[in-house]
């Protein structure tokens, strides 16, 4: 018993030291052991190296889409239309002012085509007003008919603009409308002098004479032939002069 005890502190030493032994070597092959921590960086490594690929690639799909968007632009740019053949001594100002003109005559024939029918309702009934403001609103489409075939005859474009609405849909009386009219042809009379001056600004002579003898002179006779109507519903009276013009041969 005495000489097993003596050998016990000695055999603790050397188990000590074996397990010690142990525990170096297992680190030792870990650390030499390249694939110990190659699963953990790769995890590490291929979540951060795909979100920066992810957000690249995102960059290069925006960039395609700014190329694309830029190819959008140039397709546009090819759709411009071409300078006509027939085009000569016809200034851009000229013909924008003819541009205007023409949403300006369907603008009128709006007018009075709403006019028109205010005064074919059964409650109003008269139908002379309604043929006359009919024939009106025919004429200032004929007008812009003959304006947009005068442009295309000058090598310009024709760019129609949205038609503005009438501000009323009820009228009054004929001598109210009347008014109205007047007050719209002495508008479209001034339009119409801003198209002269513009073709005379440019020393446009063929348009000169096109405006002046096509629409200014017939315009000017007609906002006399407006002023007498109205000084003659004026003269009658309302009720007694709407019925006598209702019942004249022109109507």
């Amino acid at each position: 018993m005495a000489s097993i005890k003596s050998f016990l502190p000695v055999t603790v030493l050397i188990l000590a030291a074996i397990i010690s032994c142990g525990g170096k070597a297992q680190e030792t092959r870990r650390l030499e052991d390249p694939t110990t921590f190659i699963g953990h960086e790769h995890s590490h490594g291929g979540r951060s190296s795909n979100g920066h690929n992810g957000h690249l690639n995102g960059n290069k799909g925006h960039s395609n889409g700014h190329n694309g968007h830029g190819n959008g632009h140039n397709g546009h740019s090819n759709t411009i239309m071409p300078i006509s053949r027939c085009r000569h001594n016809y200034h851009e100002r000229t013909e924008q002012a003819i541009n205007r003109q023409i949403n300006l005559f369907m603008h009128a024939g709006y007018v009075y085509s709403s006019m028109a029918q205010h005064f074919g309702r059964c409650d109003v009934a008269l139908p002379g007003f309604t043929k006359f403001f009919h024939q009106l609103a025919k004429d200032q489409r004929e007008k812009s008919e003959s304006l947009m075939t005068y442009q295309n005859l000058r090598g310009g474009t024709v760019h129609l603009s949205p038609v503005t609405a009438p501000a009323l849909s009820d009228w009054g009386s004929g001598l109210e409308a009347m008014s109205q009219a007047l007050e719209m042809e002495k508008s479209v009379n001034q339009a119409l002098l801003e198209v002269y001056k513009a073709a005379k600004h440019h020393d446009d002579f063929h348009a000169l004479s096109f405006i002046q003898t096509t629409y200014l002179g017939p315009q000017v006779d007609k906002i006399f032939t407006l002023s007498q109507y109205i000084s003659n519903l004026e003269r009658v009276g309302p009720g007694l002069g709407e019925y006598l013009f209702d019942k004249l041969p022109q109507n």
